[in-house]
């Protein structure tokens, strides 16, 4: 019985480290699909509506981003789920349909916001925008870990992860001198992979730190 106690402890170890690895994939090649989907000159009209000086994306881009967070993270999970690295109990059915209607719907909806704003004048603060869209992924996560009491550190726990990605983007454009012609292909990968990771630890954290399993 004496080793019992230390093999739980590694095996827990190991499909946690699994698990980050697999969020990190997962989100990774999910945001390089969406930078290939949207940087195709054949598409370009599709995602866009040009404007005078830039290009302004449309709704079906904003809808696209959401599906795009939705694969690294869904993905993932199943995948994790079905080897037994993470509980399969998160929430209920109805709590975890609300969580995936939240992130798909998130952008789609702020950018909805945005044109509605600019039509009667109002624009966002460069912060607000980021900030709301934070929140609403916060809340979408602490309903599908049954943690809704948890909604601040929640917060500031995706704030920190969207921070990270914030300064490893800036840190690629300014080290590598071709990494703006390919701002795409940095941006959506990082901020993808490091949303799908903020997941994921969150998930180790509230269901295997906090509530270790048994053997």
């Amino acid at each position: 019985m004496a080793t019992v106690a230390p093999e739980i402890h590694r095996t827990s170890v190991l499909d946690d480290v699994r698990t980050l690895i697999c969020f990190f994939a997962g989100g990774l090649i999910s945001g390089l699909a969406f930078a290939w989907a949207t940087s195709r000159p054949s598409l370009r009209r599709f995602w866009y509506i040009k404007g005078d000086k830039f290009l302004i994306p449309r709704y079906s881009y904003w809808g696209a981003f959401g599906i795009m967070l939705l694969l690294g993270l869904v993905i993932p999970y199943i995948i994790a789920r079905s080897r037994r690295w993470v509980p399969g109990n998160l929430a209920s059915p109805i709590s975890l349909l609300v969580s995936i209607l939240v992130i798909g719907g998130s952008a789609p909806a702020l950018a909805f916001l945005s044109w509605k704003m600019l039509e009667n004048g109002f624009g966002w603060d460069p912060v607000a925008a980021p900030v709301l869209f934070f929140a609403l992924v916060s809340l979408a996560l602490s309903l599908a870990t049954r943690r809704f009491r948890l909604l601040p550190i929640v917060f500031v726990w995706n704030a920190v992860f969207g921070a990270a990605a914030f300064v490893m983007i800036y840190g690629v454009i300014r080290l590598v001198a071709s990494a703006n012609d390919w701002y795409e292909f940095v941006q959506w990968p990082i901020f993808a992979s490091m949303s799908a990771l903020s997941f994921g630890s969150w998930i180790i954290w509230r269901e295997r730190l906090v509530r270790p399993r048994t053997a």
